[in-house]
């Protein structure tokens, strides 16, 4: 599936909304989002983004994750 430009821009935007709200002093510290894209662990790769938020999201509640 090929993203359409649309939505590439808006991808791009709300990354760039996110980085830039974090404290400059955090913000320093952050690696480039591809870099932060390929720690993912290839056991989480064969799921979708959905799942993966979803699980996610139910860890950190049951404070599996920070």
């Amino acid at each position: 599936m090929t993203i359409t430009p649309e939505d590439q821009q808006e991808i791009i935007d709300e990354i760039v909304k996110t980085y830039n709200g974090l404290n400059p002093l955090i913000r320093g510290f952050m690696p480039p989002v591809p870099s932060l894209l390929k720690q993912i662990p290839s056991a989480a790769r064969k799921y979708t983004l959905a799942e993966l938020i979803e699980f996610l999201e139910k860890a950190h509640e049951e404070k599996k994750i920070p």
